[in-house]
């Protein structure tokens, strides 16, 4: 029932997002709304809209409506990105996959340093914006 009610109301959303920028291309091509532009999306075909909006739902729906090789593909990535900044969990994964006999044991040892690694990914924080303030102004500052 909630997958039912989650669809209609995904498919609700869509058509609404559609409206609006149905409304917009029109009112771009009459001019009506001088004091914007939306020149653009008058380009944007309806199947590209689909495209976007598609993307956009598999993001918020944490990849789950995403193909398996392409979601292992994608957490592949994160974990490879994770690891490339922590040299003892990247070793410990090395150890692991490079061994000439890999048992069980060793599956679940690598199994538990990828969760780990996916963890610190999930659970990283983007950097304040404070923290850039002026980055660019100081680089002339810099000697060569």
């Amino acid at each position: 029932m909630l997958a039912m009610l989650s669809g209609v109301i995904g498919n609700a959303g869509y058509d609404l997002i559609k409206k609006v920028v149905n409304d917009l291309r029109n009112q771009a091509k009459e001019r009506r709304n001088e004091d914007r532009s939306y020149a653009e999306l008058s380009e944007v075909t309806d199947e590209e809209l689909d495209k976007m909006f598609n993307f956009a739902r598999d993001y918020y729906q944490g990849l789950e409506a995403i193909k398996k090789e392409i979601r292992a593909a994608i957490i592949e990535e994160i974990v490879a990105d994770e690891v490339s900044h922590d040299p003892v969990l990247r070793n410990e994964l090395a150890k692991l996959i490079f061994r000439e006999n890999i048992k069980p044991k060793h599956r679940r040892k690598a199994a538990d340093l990828y969760r780990i690694a996916i963890t610190r990914a999930v659970n990283r924080k983007a950097p304040s914006k404070e923290r850039f303030l002026g980055f660019w102004s100081h680089q002339n500052d810099r000697e060569d």
